[in-house]
C-alpha cells in the first residue's frame, strides 16, 4: 500500500492529519534515511498564502466589531481574495481586508515557500479530499496523485438492537471473546459515532474490568482551578498573573502561561479575557491512557492494521453520514466559481468517504440501535449501499456476572410490579442469591487518610450530632450554601459592631455601604428600614453597658488558631473585653446572636453545644494574653421579636432588658464586680443579682474548679474528633437527648443517610453542670 515510499527522495507528501501517521509509521520501518516533508493539505494553503495568529485575530474582532469566532470566519477565508474576477460583496470585503492586514503586516508570509515548491516532488494522497481550488494551485507543479483505496472489509454482516444498553453489552461481549481468545487488547479498536454512548460505556467498562482510551475530553475551562485563575485576571495586573501562574508548579498552571503567552501584545489580560476563555474551552486536560485498554478511535481505516478489531457503534441515520448545509460564509453559488466544495459535493464526499474507511477495514463490526432512554433512532441510509446483511439480535447473554445480576434485578421488578416474565428470569438458576429488595445504609469506612484537618466550632457540633452529616458537608461538601435575608442582616450587624468603637465609625455610611453589596426585594427592604432603627439602639444600649464595665481594652472578631502537628483547631470570637491587673488578665468573653442562643451547657460532655467553653478553651490555651483569668462568657442575644406593651418600663429599659448577656459569670462578686459595677442588681448580665445570702437562686455562676474541668472536656473532645475523623468515621449516628432527635433536626441530607431506628444514639440527659466536677476530677 506505502509501496512508493521505498523510491521517495526529497519529496514533499500532502496528505490528511490521520494518514500522516500511517505514512510515519512506515517510514520508521524503512531501514534507510527518507527525504521527506508532509504536510496537511491545510498546511499547504497557509505556507503557500499567508497564515495568522492571537494578534491577527484580535485586531480583527475589535476593529470590526464581530466576535472572535466571525473573526477567524474571515481570516480562514482571506485567502480566497485571489480570486480577483469574481465580483462579490463578500470577497470586496475579504480585499479590503486583506489590505489593511497586509499593510499593518498582520499576515505572516513564507516568502520562500513556492520557491521551495519547485525543487522537490510532490506527493498528493487522497485526491478525492481536495477541491480544485486547491487542486489548481498544485498543478501548476505536476504533483503525482496516488490512490490508496482498497477494500479488505470481510464481514457483511449488520447487528441491531432495541435498546442502547442491549447494544453495548453483545459489544462488550463480543470484545470479553476476543480476550479470551488471547487476541490482545490493543488489537481492539471502538467507533462511537454518537455521544449517548459515553455514559454507558463508562457503566459497562466497570461492570467488565474492560478499561477505555480517550473515551472522552474535559475541558479546563470546567475546572474550580479555571475559574480561580480567571477571577485572578479581573482584579489583577498582568504582572501579577504571571507571578501567580509561576509561583505554583501545577500541570493547569503550566498550560494557563501557554495559553496567557499568546496575548504578548497586549498590556492587560482583562481585554482579551473572552479569547482567553476559547482557548480554555479548546485546552483538554490530559487524561490518563491505560497500557492495555480498549482504544476509542475515529472511523478511518488509516488508524487501524490488518490484524486489529473495530466494534462501531450507533451506525444510525442521526450519526451518520454527517450531512452539510448550505450556511456557510460563503454560499454555494459563490463557492462553485471559487472552487470549494459546495454543500451538495461535501454531502456526496461524506458518503464517499464513509464507504472507503468502513470497506478499508478487514475485521469491522457494525451495530446501531432503535432507541435509547430518551430518543428514537432510524437505520443510516448507507446500509444499503454497503450491502450489509441487518442481523436482529434479541437476546444479550452477557459475561459480566456483576451486569447478570443487575439485569435480574430489574427482571424480577416487572415480575413483581406488573406480572411480566422475561427471558432473563432463566438467570435466576444461576444466582439465586442476589440479596433482592434488600439494603443496607450503614456507611462503610473510606479508603482515605485525613492528614490535614481544620475545624471549627461548627463544623464539630456537626460532627457530634451526627457523623455522617459531618462527611456529607465537610468531606464531600454537599452543602450548596445560599445566604438568606436573615443570614444576611447577621452578617451586617457582626460587621458594624466590629466597626462601632473605632473614632472614625460612621452608622449611617457603614450600614448604607453594606446594603449596596446586596439586591434586596421589597419586602426586605422594608424590614431593613425597621431593623435599621432597632439597631441603633442596639448600639447605644452596647455603649450603656460599657460605661458599667472596667474592662476597657477589646479584641473585636478575634480568630484564634490552635495547631497540633497536621490538626488545627480555630474560632473567631465576636468581643473580647479584659484588663491586666496585678500581673493577670481578667476577660469576659461575648458572643452575639441575632437567633435565640442557646445557653444550657449540659451538652457539653458529648461535644454538643460547646460555642462558649470552646471560646474559652481557645483563650486559655492560647498565648495572646498574660494569666489569663476568665469572669464571664456570654451570648447577647442583638435581635429580638417586638414584645407586648409594658406601662413598667419605658423604650430603653426594655432594650437594655433585651440585650442583657445570657451565659455564666465566674462565682466570685468581686471578680463579676470587675466586669459589672451593677452587679448587684445588674443592668447587664441576665440573671445576675445579689442577696444577703449571695448570689441570687437564679444567676448563673461557675466556680473556677468548673472553668477548668470545661476546658478539659472540650480539649478531650476536639481531640476525639480529630482522632475519629482521620480514621474516617463517619458512622450514621443522630444523637437523641431528652427524647428529642437533636441529630437530624434541620439536617438537609436526610435523604441519602436511610436512617433506621438502629442508627439513633440516646444520651442521657443532664440537668446541671455538676457533672463536670464528677467526670473531670
Amino acid at each position: 500500500m506505502m509501496d512508493f515510499l521505498n523510491d521517495i527522495n526529497k519529496s514533499l507528501l500532502i496528505c490528511s492529519k490521520d494518514l500522516k501517521r500511517k505514512v510515519l509509521d512506515e517510514v520508521n520501518k524503512l531501514d534507510k534515511f527518507v527525504d521527506l516533508k508532509i504536510m496537511t493539505p491545510d498546511l499547504f494553503l497557509e505556507k503557500y498564502f499567508f497564515s495568522y495568529d492571537e494578534k491577527t485575530i484580535y485586531y480583527v474582532s475589535r476593529t470590526y466589531k464581530v466576535t472572535r469566532e466571525i473573526a477567524c470566519i474571515y481570516l480562514d477565508n482571506l485567502k480566497y481574495v485571489f480570486k480577483s474576477n469574481i465580483e462579490d460583496k463578500k470577497i470586496k470585503f475579504l480585499k479590503e481586508l486583506y489590505l489593511d492586514l497586509k499593510e499593518k503586516n498582520l499576515l505572516k508570509e513564507d516568502l520562500y515557500f513556492r520557491k521551495y515548491l519547485k525543487s522537490v516532488s510532490i506527493i498528493v494522497l487522497e485526491k478525492e479530499l481536495l477541491d480544485s481550488f486547491t487542486l489548481n494551485i498544485l498543478d501548476k507543479y505536476n504533483p503525482t496523485y496516488i490512490n490508496l483505496e482498497s477494500k479488505k472489509r470481510e464481514n457483511n454482516n449488520i447487528y441491531y438492537f432495541k435498546g442502547i444498553e442491549e447494544e453495548c453489552s453483545y459489544v462488550m461481549d463480543k470484545i470479553s471473546e476476543l480476550l479470551k481468545r488471547d487476541i490482545s487488547i490493543k488489537n481492539i479498536k471502538v467507533v462511537l459515532l454518537g455521544d449517548e454512548y459515553i455514559p454507558y460505556l463508562k457503566r459497562f467498562s466497570y461492570l467488565y474490568k474492560i478499561p477505555f482510551n480517550n473515551l472522552e475530553q474535559n475541558s479546563i475551562y470546567k475546572t474550580l482551578e479555571c475559574n480561580k485563575f480567571l477571577n485572578f485576571i479581573k482584579n489583577h495586573s498582568k504582572e501579577e498573573v504571571f507571578s501567580y501562574l509561576e509561583s505554583n508548579d501545577n500541570e493547569l498552571h503550566q498550560e494557563f502561561l501557554k495559553i496567557i503567552n499568546r496575548y504578548y501584545f497586549v498590556d492587560c489580560l482583562e481585554e482579551v479575557l473572552d479569547f482567553i476563555k476559547n482557548d480554555l474551552k479548546n485546552t483538554y486536560i490530559s487524561s490518563d491512557k491505560y497500557e492495555f485498554g480498549v482504544d476509542v478511535i475515529l472511523l478511518n481505516f488509516n488508524l487501524v492494521n490488518d490484524d486489529d478489531f473495530v466494534f462501531v457503534l450507533g451506525f444510525n441515520l442521526e450519526n451518520i453520514p454527517r450531512t452539510y448545509k448550505d450556511i456557510d460564509f460563503f454560499n454555494d453559488s459563490l463557492k462553485e466559481k471559487l472552487g470549494i466544495f459546495t454543500s451538495l459535493e461535501k454531502n456526496k464526499l461524506e458518503r464517499k468517504s464513509v464507504i472507503k474507511n468502513i470497506n478499508g477495514i478487514k475485521n469491522i463490526y457494525i451495530f446501531y440501535k432503535e432507541s435509547d432512554p430518551y430518543n428514537t433512532f432510524y437505520p443510516s441510509n448507507l446500509i444499503e449501499e454497503l450491502n450489509l446483511d441487518v442481523l436482529y439480535e434479541k437476546s444479550v447473554n452477557t459475561t459480566s456476572n456483576l451486569y447478570n445480576k443487575i439485569k435480574l434485578t430489574k427482571s424480577l421488578d416487572k415480575y413483581l410490579k406488573y406480572g411480566i416474565k422475561d427471558s432473563d428470569m432463566s438467570l435466576l438458576n444461576t444466582y439465586p442469591s442476589i440479596s433482592y429488595q434488600t439494603y443496607s445504609n450503614v456507611f462503610k469506612k473510606i479508603n482515605n487518610s485525613f492528614d490535614k484537618i481544620t475545624l471549627s466550632y461548627s463544623s464539630i457540633n456537626t460532627y457530634y450530632h451526627c457523623s455522617f452529616r459531618y462527611y456529607i458537608e465537610n468531606i464531600l461538601k454537599l452543602n450548596m450554601y445560599e445566604e438568606s435575608f436573615k443570614q444576611y442582616v447577621g452578617t451586617m450587624f457582626h460587621s458594624i459592631l466590629s466597626k462601632m468603637f473605632q473614632d472614625n465609625f460612621d452608622f449611617e455610611k457603614e450600614f448604607e455601604s453594606l446594603k449596596q453589596e446586596k439586591e434586596f426585594s421589597c419586602k426586605e427592604l422594608f424590614y431593613l428600614k425597621e431593623l435599621k432603627e432597632e439597631f441603633k439602639n442596639v448600639i447605644e444600649v452596647i455603649r450603656y453597658q460599657h460605661e458599667l464595665t472596667n474592662l476597657s481594652n477589646l479584641k473585636l472578631e478575634e480568630e484564634i488558631c490552635l495547631k497540633d502537628n497536621n490538626f488545627l483547631f480555630k474560632g473567631i470570637i465576636d468581643k473580647i473585653m479584659y484588663k491586666e491587673k496585678d500581673g493577670n488578665t481578667y476577660i469576659a468573653l461575648i458572643d452575639y446572636k441575632t437567633g435565640t442562643p442557646k445557653i444550657n451547657m449540659t451538652n457539653l460532655k458529648y461535644g454538643i453545644d460547646m460555642q462558649l467553653p470552646i471560646y474559652v478553651y481557645l483563650v486559655l490555651k492560647s498565648n495572646i494574653f498574660l494569666n489569663p483569668k476568665i469572669i464571664g462568657f456570654y451570648f447577647e442575644q442583638i435581635i429580638h421579636e417586638k414584645s407586648g406593651y409594658d406601662p413598667k418600663k419605658d423604650l430603653k429599659m426594655k432594650l437594655i432588658d433585651n440585650l442583657k448577656l445570657q451565659g455564666y459569670s465566674i462565682d466570685s462578686p468581686s471578680l463579676v464586680s470587675i466586669f459589672d459595677s451593677s452587679y448587684e442588681n445588674s443592668s447587664m448580665i441576665k440573671g445576675m443579682k445579689m442577696t444577703s445570702k449571695g448570689f441570687s437562686h437564679y444567676t448563673k455562676v461557675i466556680g473556677e474548679e468548673g472553668i477548668n474541668s470545661l476546658v478539659k472536656v472540650v480539649d478531650s473532645k476536639i481531640k476525639e474528633a480529630f482522632k475519629k475523623i482521620k480514621e474516617s468515621d463517619f458512622a450514621i449516628n443522630p444523637k437523641v437527648i431528652g427524647g428529642e432527635n437533636i441529630g437530624c433536626s434541620y439536617c438537609k441530607y436526610q435523604d441519602l443517610c436511610f436512617k433506621t431506628g438502629k442508627d439513633l444514639v440516646y444520651l442521657k440527659e443532664e440537668s446541671d453542670l455538676s457533672y463536670l466536677e464528677r467526670d473531670c476530677n
